[in-house]
């Protein structure tokens, strides 16, 4: 199990840096709430490829379940920001 909460930025962009092109598209429209249905349609793929695409992504980085590989993905846009620094 990945506890994402103690990984650092570097850790979690390595996880991700393991996906293919196509992996980190599903993973992207399952981070902004789509649904399996619904990404298929996005992507022009079938939902079975889909879910292969969930799936073989869960098994590259170690994930549980979707809902980890789908945090994973959120944590790693986040960190990968860059705030402007406030100017006093």
């Amino acid at each position: 199990m990945i506890e994402i909460l103690s990984l650092t930025p570097e850790v979690i962009a390595g996880y991700i840096s393991r996906l293919t092109p196509r992996q980190l598209s599903v993973v992207a429209c399952m981070s902004e709430g789509h649904t399996q249905k619904k990404v298929s349609l996005l992507l022009s793929i079938s939902q079975k490829t889909v879910r292969n695409h969930l799936r073989n992504a869960r098994n590259i980085i170690g994930a549980e379940n979707t809902m980890q590989l789908v945090g994973l993905f959120v944590a790693w846009k986040y960190s990968s920001l860059t705030f402007p620094e406030k100017s006093v």
